[in-house]
This record gives structure tokens, C-alpha cells and sequence, in this order.
């Protein structure tokens, strides 16, 4: 039905990975639909669209590729500890 996901996940606490998909200067509510939710950080002076927010970092990895498929080549994996982003190197 177009309705994001909802993934359980607590954004506030805990660890969990997301898909960063694109950093935008200019961010515009209407991008994209998608069954995954879409989570948009604010930063630097940009709008990072993420999207779902999983617990379990192979299913982050799973929706990583689909991403990548689809063209965001850029697309990577963000780490987050009690909702701040933290250093982390998912293929090493």
C-alpha cells in the first residue's frame, strides 16, 4: 500500500544500522516512495536520507545492495549508538 515499514527499532537508545542514501542541500519531502521507511538526519548543512533502521546488521547489508543495485552508488551503511553515528566499517 506504500506505507513505509516500521522496523521497531528504538531510535534514541541502543545500537542500529541504516542505508544512507544521498546527502542533499536541498531536501524535498516528495523524493522517492518506498515499503522501507525513510529517515531524513539533518547535518552540515545537508538532509541525509536514510533508509529503514534495523538491529540486525545483515539486513542492513541485504537492503544496502538492493540500493546500490538501483544506482545509489554512493549508498553506504551508517552505524548509530543511542542515535548518534558512529564509526564503523561494515566490509572490513
Amino acid at each position: 500500500d506504500g506505507t513505509p515499514a516500521y522496523t521497531g527499532v528504538d531510535l534514541g537508545s541502543g545500537t542500529y544500522y541504516q542505508v544512507q542514501l544521498i546527502a542533499l542541500q536541498q531536501y524535498h519531502p516528495s523524493f522517492g516512495e518506498t515499503e522501507t521507511a525513510f529517515y531524513v538526519d539533518k547535518e552540515d548543512g545537508f538532509s541525509k536520507m536514510l533508509m529503514g533502521a534495523f538491529q540486525n546488521e545483515n539486513q542492513a547489508k541485504a537492503l544496502y545492495e538492493k540500493v546500490r543495485k538501483a544506482g545509489f552508488n554512493d549508498a553506504f551503511i551508517v552505524k548509530k549508538e543511542n542515535g548518534k553515528r558512529v564509526e564503523y566499517s561494515p566490509f572490513d
